[in-house]
């Protein structure tokens, strides 16, 4: 049984690999492995285009916000300074509603040690420590 050179060689390996020396290795996929390549394949092709266009979106939007100038100002840089909303602190109380701490209004005294020119007319009251 000799082979032709016309014939291709058959090979006695499992999934039809032909390993003689010079000879290519080529595997023909069938039935549902072709299948499921293709299936693989065409998955991969809409994924890709998929992230494509949302990456080109993504780049035209951020070309768009630093070339081109807003059309008019942002409504919140528009905002005055006098439409903010006056909330003052709130009451701290514990869990039975009692008011542990709140916040007086109170006028505040101090004094520029630095600015005060003749520290013995200050009055009795005003002991050492107000001169540090």
């Amino acid at each position: 049984m000799s082979q032709t050179s016309d014939q291709p060689a058959r090979s006695s390996q499992p999934g039809g690999l032909d390993l003689r020396a010079g000879a290519k290795a080529v595997h023909r996929v069938e039935g549902r492995n072709k299948q499921a390549l293709d299936t693989g394949r065409s998955r991969l092709i809409v994924a890709g285009v998929a992230f494509a266009l949302a990456f080109s979106l993504i780049a035209s939007r951020l070309v768009e916000l630093g070339l081109v100038p807003p059309a008019r100002e942002p409504s919140l840089a528009a905002t005055q300074v006098g439409d903010r909303l006056g909330t003052g602190r709130a009451e701290i109380v514990d869990r039975n509603g009692i008011v542990l701490a709140t916040t007086l209004p109170m006028a505040s005294l101090y004094a520029d040690t630095q600015q005060i020119q003749r520290p013995r007319g200050l009055p009795s009251g005003c002991g050492p420590c107000c001169l540090s």
